[in-house]
Order: C-alpha cells, then structure tokens, then sequence
C-alpha cells in the first residue's frame, strides 16, 4: 500500500470508529489500528488526531468521564465528505495498474454513459486555480442558449451533484455568484490574476440549506415527506439532505422531516419516486407535486 494510501486508510479507520455520541479509549483505538494492519503507538494516534483536527477538519475531542475520544456532531458533513473521497481513493488505487490490464478490468467494471465524463479535464486547472486564488475565463453553452458565453470567474468550489461536477464562482459581470456545469465549458484559461477570496462569503454556505446547485436567498423551511417503506430503506441509506429526520418508521411507511429551501431539484427528485412518496407538508409544495403528476397522467390521455 503506497504512503499516500496508508495514510487516507488510516484516518478513514479512526473516522470510522470515532462516531458522534460515542468514546473510545485509546487503547481501543490502537488496537483497532492494530487489528487492520497498522503498527501505532499512542504518540501515533495523537498525531493522526491533530492531523484529521486540522487538514480535514474533523473535530476529535475527549471526554475525561468517558476516558475516551469520539467526533463532534457538528463534523458531520465533513466526516461524509472524506469518507467519500477515501473510498474515491481506494477505487482508484484497485484500478490503477499496468495499461496491459485495461482490457482485463472492463470485464469487470461496467461505467455510466460516457456522457458523465465530459469536462472532466476543466477539474485539475479549476481545483489549481481555486487553490491559489486566481482568476479563471471560461466559454460557457447553456442549455438555453445557442451560443456559448464568454465569462471572467473567481472559482470558489467544486461541487458534484447528480453525476454532473460544477464550478461555484463569483461572476464580476454579475456581481453574484453562479454555478457552471463543467461539462458545458468550451473553453477554459487560468489566468495570473489574483483575487480575494475573503471579499465574499464563503459559497459552501450558500448550499447547506438546498438540495442541488441551485441555490437561493429564501428562507429554509420544513417538509415533510411520507415514502412506501420499501423505498424508505433506500432514504435511509442514502438521505435526500443532511438535515433529514426521521419522524415515523414502521411497516406501513418511513415518514422524514428535511429543513431546506424547496426548489426545483426537490421536486424533481419528490417526483422521481412517483406513487412512492407523498407530500404532507407544505401545502404549497403538495399541491405544486399534485398539478405537476396531473400533467404527466394527461399526456397519456
């Protein structure tokens, strides 16, 4: 295992084992560690810990009544986010080989449309070019647009949603900030000049009450959604947001509660689940669902 993953398999390990609401000693945990393969000493651990405290920003504390250690609620996202990128890692490094065995793993890998990977080589300069603050132009085709569109960014954030990646930046022309399917990008030039990434604030934010890339000024509301239960083991597994709750689960129906701003990405992903799922609250947003699967039953009519 090369350093770089023995490293992310270790803090994936610590993760894993140091859940919100729980203490582990560090015995347990260098026994843990152990069990996995991993020679440590405590001096080890401790370091592992300011390491996953400060570059991923997880926050590890202890509990002296407890004599153990265990992970803040409020690192969460965080948590998620890595885990995702350690098992992204763990992919790759099964994949990576010889060019002799690319033949050999399509036999066993089977990928989405080759639509998905459009744009994909606008990642590594966008992600530079966020890194060290510099200004990016991009041509940019919308959907709506014949032509493409010529635009001066500040890039802030790399966002996937939906198998599609996005670039969040800072439009100047606009004076807001916009999110752009890398995919839809003709043309991209990192350019030499610096801006200030502290002028505004900081756009992860602008996405923690949405679902999607498009993000809004209103206000986070509840909803209230009641699926199959069948299909509820799926929401389980696999929340629609970080906020969701769960207010009823038993044989009849999985019924979750989500504090976010309704747009256009709930709806599509409420009516994606058809018969399934049912909206109870807001009204508004029922009777919004309602009229839209009016609409798709009289087109069969």
């Amino acid at each position: 295992m090369s350093s770089i993953h023995g490293t992310i398999r270790r803090y994936q390990l610590i993760i894993k084992k140091l859940k919100p609401n729980t203490y582990t000693s560090m015995r347990e945990m260098e026994e843990f560690l152990n069990g996995h393969g991993f020679e440590n000493s405590r001096r080890t651990v401790q370091r592992d810990f300011e390491k996953i405290r400060y570059e991923i920003g997880v926050e590890i504390v202890y509990n002296r009544s407890r004599n153990g250690y265990s992970i803040t609620s409020e690192s969460r996202i965080n948590v998620e986010q890595f885990l995702r990128l350690a098992n992204l890692a763990q992919i790759t490094q099964i994949i990576a080989g010889p060019i002799a065995r690319e033949k050999e793993l399509l036999n066993y890998v089977s990928f989405e449309a080759q639509g998905s990977l459009i744009g994909l080589k606008h990642i590594a300069p966008l992600f530079q070019a966020i890194r060290k603050r510099l200004k990016v132009e991009i041509n940019h085709s919308a959907f709506y647009r014949n032509t493409a569109h010529h635009y001066k960014l500040q890039p802030y954030l790399l966002k996937e949603y939906n198998e599609r990646w996005y670039v969040v930046a800072w439009v100047e022309e606009k004076d807001e900030f916009r999110s752009f399917g890398i995919d839809r990008i003709d043309a991209l030039q990192v350019t030499d000049e610096c801006f200030d990434r502290d002028a505004h604030p900081d756009p992860a934010d602008l996405f923690k009450d949405t679902i999607g890339i498009i993000h809004s000024d209103k206000k986070a509301e509840l909803v209230e959604l009641a699926f199959e239960p069948f299909i509820g083991k799926y929401i389980k597994t696999l929340p629609l947001h970080d906020s969701q709750v769960i207010v009823i689960d038993n044989d009849r129906e999985l019924r979750i509660q989500l504090m976010v701003i309704p747009n256009i990405e709930l709806e599509r992903k409420i009516l994606s689940y058809g018969s399934k799922v049912k909206v109870n609250q807001p009204d508004w947003l029922a009777e919004e669902i309602a009229s839209e699967l009016k609409k798709s039953i009289a087109q069969y009519k």
